[in-house]
């Protein structure tokens, strides 16, 4: 049997969920290897769980949050964390859409939602990433962490230019 049809072994599976990555459909010896080398071999890797959704959505709030508790002289830093966080969140979504194999390192839940949704999309621009996550969090809070599958949903409604063809 080739390699890359194989399922991914018990070790390497181990491996994935010990770093918080468990997987929502089987995965294959080569789909395994690619997450375990690129998520996982630079150095300095964080835990799964920081790079997803959540944590990108978190970042913005909290940056917002201090922005607006800060003194004169704070503001301006404040505001240029509020912009790198919100630029940060983009891109995380921009790269749900992107072939893995473009990215030096991606996130694991990055690449999960490339497999399971993003795949189906060209990527888009920042200003349609920008349109779709204006849209969710004024209409449905917590969107992001529960669900995540909503940012295609909406890209495919909003932006259908963006769908593959098959």
């Amino acid at each position: 049997m080739n390699g890359t049809v194989e399922p991914a072994t018990t070790r390497q599976l181990d491996y994935l969920r010990a770093h918080g990555f468990n997987p929502a459909h089987p995965l294959n010896k080569a789909e395994a290897v690619e997450l375990i080398r690129r998520v996982f071999a630079h150095p300095g890797a964080v835990p799964l769980e920081e790079h997803g959704p959540r944590y990108f959505h978190d970042r913005v709030v909290g940056a917002r949050r201090a922005a607006d508790q800060a003194c004169v002289s704070e503001l301006t830093d404040c505001q240029h964390a509020v912009e790198a966080a919100i630029a940060s969140r983009e891109e995380f979504w921009m790269d749900t859409c992107r072939d893995m194999s473009e990215l030096p390192h991606g996130s694991a839940q990055a690449w999960e939602l490339y497999r399971t949704h993003g795949c189906l999309f060209c990527s888009p621009n920042r200003a349609q990433v920008q349109a779709v996550l204006a849209a969710l969090d004024a209409g449905v809070p917590d969107w992001d962490a529960e669900h995540p599958e909503l940012f295609y949903e909406t890209l495919r409604l909003n932006f259908p230019e963006l769908q593959r063809r098959a």
